[in-house]
Order: structure tokens, then C-alpha cells, then sequence
């Protein structure tokens, strides 16, 4: 509180006092303005590292009869001084070694007894010397002789004290801790929930020239599948279609309608149904390689979809196809006709990889350095405390995965929580060197906010690398998140182990990032420091 006004610094004291007071803490203060000292319930003096005296600064200044508390500590001092002298005029204590002097606690005692002439009160003093002279010179080379254990020792002590710093730091932010242990597992159950599952309910229009009043013959109620029907092939395939909620088929009179429909926004597209759709399509059953060039047209089925939204459009694409395919397959079974002669010239077998199911869930850092602790020591208590704070995000983001989405790793488990560690090492070194570079959050957070787009667009996360140009591509394999990405999909997916060429680069991509990142935070530190 030096340099600071009365107002401010009573106001200072008294939030001291009522902390002690009403949460019970004890407060410890140090300070070489004396007079503030007066404030406290309990005072020490020292010199040179010894404490002289220890009492309230009521009954020092009535012990001392000063008015000033300093005037308590120059007395000391100057009685101190005297003692000192004396032992080295008598041979006690030689003048080379006097710092060596060891005082021991005492008892009270009287005021006489150190200052002539004052006969009043008893004060708690250090006395009774405890001498030990040894030589000078073995004790400096002893004393700068240490171990490497000793060092390995202290600099672990070091780390670990750091470390619980930043512990602490979080405890007391509870609201901040819990959304960093929890933000890997909201994100991505937000993606999970957003991206990947399949559509619902896209609105497509009909035009089924073939039978006008299609909504009401073409329910599934009315279609049977026990025997052979030919009849009215467009309400099967529209059966198909609506089998599941993906689409939302509106029927409509004229392609025009339709249309003008989809140019308002309304639709995702329509389709049309020529009007003798089942004859031409029986008719191709039936001479196949030698079908009527009318059969073949008339018995498509024309598709104007909306393709400003790309993946969307695919997977209508997708659906109408499988759908074609499941009507013209129950046809040929119900009919006993060679099923073979309904499917169409390709055809998606088991994949190698993954499943041909439609649900694809598949502050800145402070500039002053804590007293003797090093550049590598904070870094390796950055990463032991980032460390920790990732086992738990992978905990809990691998719970919610297995029991929220079923979830498996069908690869080593192991590889898989070594990924996510050392993603979450990674991560936490680039926190560090953002935090040593920028001078406040805002900095921190712009940097970030540029950081985030640019992983999830050029990594492969949101689009496949093989629809990027030749640079671009090249690109993206230096990011910190595309092979990573890559090695964890082999993992989940393709039950690779570590040895695989799609998994190691990844570890090895991630443990070079973090150790760039800890490198230019280390040397950024140092240059900052100096």
C-alpha cells in the first residue's frame, strides 16, 4: 500500500480484516513499510534473516515507549548491532564468520537486559547464540556442488508446484472448468446431431401422369406384394420412395406447377412419371436388347432436382435409386421372374470400410516468471496439467460416443486414447505459445476464431482432400488435424494398429506439431523475458 492514498489503503485493511474475521483466515504480511505494520494483531522484526522481536504493536511501542513503530525497530537494530560487536570483541565470534550466528527462540524477558535505561514491560526476543565457525571456503564448494538428482529433484518439485497452480487456477473458475472438460463432448454431439445423420421430411413434388390421383391408390395399404401385379408400376416405386421419411412427396397436376414450385423455394425437386410407365417398363422386361427406343424412354423416370445444396442432393439421389431398386426387385420376386434381370448394372457390395447403413454417426500467460522456475519447467507443467484435462475430455467424450451413439473402437483402444492425448497436448502447447505471444484475450480469441475455420475446411473434416486443386491438397497434409484425422478414422473404423502407413504418420504428424509449438513457445518466452 505504499504510494497509495489513506482512503484507498484503509479500504484495503479493511477488506483484509474482514476476511480474517468472517472466513477465519489467517494473513501473513511482508513488508518494509513499518508503519503499516501497526495494522496487524501480531508483528515480528527481522534482521538479517532473524527475528528480533514478536509481539502486538501495542505492547511493543509501550514496552519501547515510542510513539512510531519504527523507532521499536531502529532500537532493536542499533541493540542488535551492539551485541554483535561485543561477542567479536571478546573472541566469541570471529569478524569473517559473523553471519554464521544462529539465535534460538527464547522466553520472555525484560527490556533492561537489551537497552540500559528502560525498565518497563517484557517482550518475546531471540538470544543465546548458538556459534559454529567452520571454514569458510569448503562451505561455499560444498554448497555449489549439487547432484543431478538434487536438480531433477527440485526442478520436479518445481514443475509439480506450477502445476497445482494452475489447478487451483480452475477450481476457483468452476463455471470455466466445466465447459472445458465438457466443450470436446458438447461439440461433438452437436456434430453428431447436425452433421452426418440422414435428411427428414425434404419436400419433393410428383407429377405421375400415368394416374393423376395417385395419393390415395398408391397408399402401402393398397399395394400387395403376395402376388404378382403389374399394374400401375409408378405406385410401387412411389411406395418405395415413402418407405421412409426422407422425402416428403407432394403431389402435383403438371410439371409446371412443379416448377414453379421449386424456383419459390418450396421444393427440393420433382419427378415425373410418363403416362404409359408400366407398359414400357414391362415391355423392356420383356425384350430387353431388343426394346423399342419408345420403351426405353417412356419407362424412365425424370428427375429435377434442386443442386445448390450439394450433399443434400446426393443423398436424394441415393435414395431414389435404392428405391427403384427395392420395387423392381420385389416385382421380379413376387412375379417369379430371375431377380437378376431387375437389378441394376452395378451394385454396392459390403464395404471395405465403414457400413452402408444411412445413419452416419460414424489467458494469456502472465509475463513474470515464478521465482526460480525455468522456461522448460513451466512448459512441462503446461503439458502435465493439459495432459490431465485431456484424459478427462477423452473420458467423457468416449462415454457419450459408446452409450449416447453405440459407438465402437473396432481398433487398439490404446492407439485411439493416444491420439486424443496427444491431440489434447497438442492443442494445449498452441494455447501456450498464443498465450505468450498475444498481449490480451481479445488477441487470443481473434487468432482462434481464424484458426478453427481454416483446420475444419483445409483438414478433411467437412470435405474429402481428393476435391481440393493439387496445392491445396498438399496443403492440408501440414495442418495439425489432417493426418491425425486420417490415423483416427483407421483406428474407429478400419481396426488398424499403430504399424499401419495410415495410422503412424498421424502420431508422428501431431508429436512434431507439439513439439514446434513447445519450441517456439520456449524460445518466444525467453526472448520476451529478456
Amino acid at each position: 500500500t505504499v504510494g497509495l492514498d489513506p482512503t484507498l489503503r484503509r479500504s484495503i485493511w479493511n477488506h483484509l480484516y474482514k476476511i480474517a474475521t468472517t472466513q477465519n483466515k489467517t494473513i501473513v504480511i511482508t513488508t518494509h513499510y513499518i508503519e503499516e505494520a501497526k495494522c496487524a494483531s501480531m508483528v515480528g522484526i527481522m534482521r538479517n534473516g532473524r527475528l528480533l522481536v514478536e509481539d502486538t504493536p501495542v505492547n511493543l511501542l509501550r514496552t519501547f515507549e515510542c510513539e512510531l513503530l519504527e523507532e521499536v525497530t531502529l532500537k532493536l537494530c542499533r541493540a542488535d548491532e551492539s551485541v554483535l560487536q561485543n561477542l567479536t570483541d571478546h573472541g566469541q565470534l570471529p569478524k569473517d564468520n559473523r553471519h554464521k550466528v544462529v539465535f534460538k527462540s527464547s522466553w520472555k524477558k525484560k527490556t533492561s537486559d537489551v537497552l540500559p535505561n528502560h525498565s518497563v514491560g517484557t517482550f518475546r526476543m531471540s538470544e543465546q547464540f548458538e556459534v559454529k565457525i567452520p571454514d569458510i571456503l569448503e562451505t561455499t564448494a560444498i554448497s555449489s556442488k549439487k547432484s543431478i538428482w538434487e536438480d531433477l529433484c527440485h526442478s520436479f518439485k518445481k514443475i509439480i508446484g506450477f502445476s497445482l497452480i494452475q489447478c487451483l487456477t480452475l477450481m476457483r473458475l468452476p463455471v470455466f472448468l466445466v465447459l472445458l472438460l465438457f466443450s470436446p463432448t458438447f461439440q461433438g454431439v452437436i456434430m453428431f446431431l447436425t452433421i452426418g445423420a440422414m435428411p427428414r421430411e425434404m419436400k419433393v413434388g410428383v407429377v405421375n401422369e400415368e394416374l393423376l390421383n395417385w395419393t390415395s391408390q398408391c397408399d402401402a395399404d393398397a399395394i400387395q406384394w403376395d402376388h404378382c401385379d403389374l399394374t400401375f408400376l409408378s405406385c410401387k416405386y412411389i411406395n418405395e420412395i415413402r418407405n421412409k421419411d426422407i422425402l416428403n412427396l407432394i403431389p402435383f397436376n403438371s410439371a409446371e406447377d412443379a416448377l414453379a414450385q421449386v424456383q419459390r423455394g418450396q421444393l427440393w425437386g420433382y419427378l415425373t412419371f410418363p403416362e404409359n410407365f408400366t407398359q414400357y417398363t414391362l415391355e423392356l422386361f420383356a425384350t430387353r436388347l431388343f426394346a423399342r427406343n419408345e420403351s426405353i424412354v417412356g419407362s424412365r423416370t425424370h428427375m429435377y432436382l434442386d443442386f445448390s445444396e450439394y450433399i443434400a442432393s446426393l443423398l436424394m439421389v441415393e435414395h431414389l435409386y435404392t428405391a427403384q431398386s427395392d420395387y423392381l426387385r420385389h416385382m421380379a420376386e413376387t412375379c417369379f421372374m430371375n431377380p437378376n434381370r431387375a437389378k441394376m448394372p452395378f451394385e454396392f457390395r459390403e464395404p471395405v470400410y465403414g457400413s452402408l447403413d444411412n445413419n452416419r454417426k460414424n489467458g494469456t500467460l502472465g509475463r513474470a516468471r515464478v521465482a526460480g522456475l525455468k522456461t522448460p519447467d513451466i512448459l512441462l507443467s503446461y503439458i502435465l496439467t493439459q495432459g490431465s484435462i485431456g484424459i478427462l475430455q477423452t473420458f467423457l467424450w468416449s462415454l457419450t460416443c459408446y452409450f449416447g451413439f453405440g459407438y465402437n473402437v473396432r481398433g487398439p483402444i490404446w492407439v485411439y486414447i493416444l491420439i486424443c492425448l496427444l491431440i489434447a497436448i497438442c492443442g494445449g502447447a498452441f494455447g501456450l505459445l498464443k498465450g505468450i505471444l498475444c498481449e490480451d484475450e481479445i488477441q487470443s480469441f481473434v487468432i482462434g476464431i481464424f484458426i478453427v475455420p481454416c483446420l475444419l475446411l483445409y483438414g478433411g473434416l467437412l470435405w474429402p482432400l481428393e476435391g481440393m486443386s493439387f496445392f491445396w491438397k498438399h496443403f492440408a497434409y501440414l495442418l495439425p488435424t489432417t493426418l491425425p484425422t486420417l490415423s483416427m478414422r483407421s483406428v474407429i473404423v478400419r481396426a488398424l494398429g499403430i504399424t499401419h502407413p495410415l495410422v503412424w504418420p498421424g502420431v508422428v504428424s501431431v508429436i512434431a506439431w507439439i513439439v514446434v509449438f513447445s519450441t517456439c513457445a520456449t524460445i518466444a518466452y525467453k526472448k520476451l523475458d529478456t
